[in-house]
């Protein structure tokens, strides 16, 4: 029997394309689990956010962008 897992996706990829991109979101999404677990505040801070998820930096908000709001000037 056949699976009709991700079908119909509408992005004209198949099944195993979405499951990809699912496993790799579990997976940053359990980095930043351990991070917070580990973490000694309440809250990560938006650069430790960058560092466990590998981002190499945030871009600078060009006007009428709707970024990050409230997090002061950049």
């Amino acid at each position: 029997m056949g699976s009709s897992h991700g079908a119909g996706l509408g992005q004209g990829g198949n099944g195993e394309d979405a499951d990809q991109i699912a496993l790799a979101e579990m997976d940053l999404c359990g980095e930043l689990m351990i991070a917070a677990a580990s973490a000694g505040g309440e809250r990560l801070s938006a650069d430790l956010i960058d560092e466990v998820l590998r981002v190499a930096g945030r871009p600078q908000h060009a006007p009428g962008d709707r970024g990050r709001t409230g997090s002061g000037p950049q």
